[in-house]
């Protein structure tokens, strides 16, 4: 029962802890190169950074078998309807992987590109490579723009953000969205936390996407805004040009382009 002793329980996660930061120094080292190939890789091409909302639907899912796309969160909910796969997928909401950790541990044929530093709970996947990765909150000001997954990714507020300096930092020319609907309904529970409680699903693309008393954190809209038009001035520098081909919704921070025209 010594082990038990509140200091002794303090001391073994602290040693955990600096075991982890130590872990994560070294997976660094060990995915430089695999980071660093992909640094530049797709220069000139174009991909297609997925959404969850609402207005994503299978039929323009299945358009894009042949195209590099990145997706996040839940997306392997379509997995059973569909033969396509992302080309990358990531997830960095630390609410998402607690409720969802084994189903995301289980998801295959992609590649995994996680931020480094998950939370305690979160197991180390074999599968995944591990991208340096910088929390600040940044409002009301704008957040940092990573242009090399072997430097720094900054945190945004939304996945989708975080894509957009992968996607420049391999050297896509066209960055189209899909499913990024921009606008949230909000329930009315909430958490001690300050988190939300679902009361439904009615904010992606899948009913079962969110089930009632499921925790999620609040959408920063106003943060959106800052990261998404910080991510427009960006790209444009680095001769990139992100487009919104979302069908309907709310953002029109990019220029928006058909869908369909794009086949």
């Amino acid at each position: 029962m010594k082990f038990l002793n509140p200091k002794n329980i303090i001391k073994a996660y602290r040693n955990y802890r600096d075991f982890k930061r130590d872990f994560y120094a070294l997976k660094r080292f060990v995915y430089r190169d695999k980071l660093e190939s992909l640094n530049g890789k797709f220069k000139g091409q174009r991909c297609f950074i997925l959404g969850n909302g609402p207005s994503l639907s299978l039929y323009d899912i299945e358009k894009l078998k042949n195209e590099v796309t990145f997706a996040s969160n839940k997306i392997y909910l379509l997995f059973e309807e569909t033969s396509w796969r992302p080309t990358f997928y990531s997830v960095e909401d630390h609410l998402v992987l607690q409720q969802n950790i084994e189903k995301i541990s289980a998801v295959g044929g992609t590649l995994k590109l996680f931020p480094e530093h998950p939370p305690d709970f979160a197991p180390l996947l074999d599968d995944t490579i591990y991208f340096p990765f910088h929390f600040e909150d940044f409002f009301p000001g704008q957040p940092m723009f990573g242009t090399s997954l072997t430097e720094k990714i900054y945190w945004g507020s939304s996945i989708v953000y975080t894509q957009m300096q992968m996607a420049v930092a391999m050297g896509f020319k066209n960055i189209y969205l899909l499913g990024v609907d921009y606008t949230y309904k909000v329930p009315n529970k909430s958490d001690s936390d300050g988190s939300l409680v679902s009361e439904g699903e009615v904010n992606h693309f899948h009913k079962e996407y969110r089930r009632p008393g499921e925790k999620w954190n609040v959408p920063n809209l106003h943060y959106h805004e800052k990261s998404f038009s910080k991510a427009k001035e960006e790209s444009e520098k680095y001769g990139a040009q992100i487009l919104n081909a979302t069908r309907g919704g709310k953002l029109e921070i990019f220029e928006r382009v058909s869908f369909d025209n794009l086949f």
